[in-house]
Parts: structure tokens; sequence; C-alpha cells
């Protein structure tokens, strides 16, 4: 399969643009995701299809997986995650947003607006969903948002 490497902070992933889809005589698709052996051969021929998403989330050209480390976001995200991040996308309240602190540290957090200073600037916290981590404030910290999150990839483990 192809593949499209994207950037992401400290690792490179890849992600695969191509599925293999078995497609009968008359054009209907069928066994989705089914890899065949190239002397596949029957009533159904192989055909390669690109996988496109479409949706109200779709993201922009600049959107990136991030690989999640530690234990910040636990338990709703867990420590290899993999979520897709989106710099066009204008973070709202409750929403979760990659971040750059002034330590060149990329942080992944929940989002909570909490007004405007005197300079019209926005103050938001970044809130880890572990407590045993702390609350970062825009006024008290060197912040800027990267991004908002659109997507949530997990890897389940096989026995």
């Amino acid at each position: 399969m192809d593949k499209m490497w994207l950037p992401v902070a400290g690792k490179i992933l890849s992600v695969d643009l191509l599925l293999d889809v078995d497609v009968s005589a008359d054009g209907a698709a069928s066994a989705v995701g089914r890899a065949f052996p190239p002397s596949f051969t029957g009533p159904s021929r192989r055909r390669r299809i690109r996988l496109v998403e479409f949706g109200d989330d779709s993201p922009s050209q600049g959107a990136f997986f991030l690989q999640l480390d530690g234990d910040s976001m636990f338990p709703e995200f867990r420590e290899g995650d993999r979520v897709l991040i989106d710099p066009a996308v204008t973070p709202q309240p409750g929403d979760y947003v990659a971040a750059e602190s002034g330590k060149n540290e990329t942080l992944f957090r929940k989002y909570r607006l909490l007004g405007h200073d005197d300079s019209g600037e926005e103050v938001f916290e970044l809130m880890p969903l572990n407590q045993d981590h702390p609350v970062m404030r825009s006024d008290n910290y060197e912040l800027s948002v990267i991004g908002t999150m659109l997507e949530l990839r997990r890897k389940f483990p096989r026995p």
C-alpha cells in the first residue's frame, strides 16, 4: 500500500491511503479492506481505491497526527493514542487541543476559555483529565494553541 508520512511532535506516523476492495462483475463492492493475493481469480476482480472521508470535520491540509505520551489525559486518552490535530479549527470551550508551552513542549489538554485580558488577548486554561497534573493558564505560562482535535485513533492489543 502507498503511504503518506505526516510530521508529528517527536515522531513520524504513516497513514495508509489505499484499500484493497473486491469488486464483483456488476460493480458492487464487497469485503472492503480484505486483502487478496495477486494470483486471485474468480468472478470478481481486484481494484484499489483511494480512501477518502468527507464530513463536517474533514481536516485541512495542515492537519497532523499527534501520538500521546504520558498519563495526563487518562482515563479518556491513553499513552500511544493518536489524535488528529487541525490547526485551522478554532477551539471552542471543552475541545481538546494541542498546545506549545514556552519550554518547547507539546501538550495535549482540554481547552477552557476564561475570557479576555485588558489587551483583548484570550485567557484560557489547559486542563488535564488526570488531576495529578497541573492546570496551566495562558496568563501564567507562555502557551499557544497549535490546533484542535478532530479524531482519536487507538490500537487495541491482540492476544
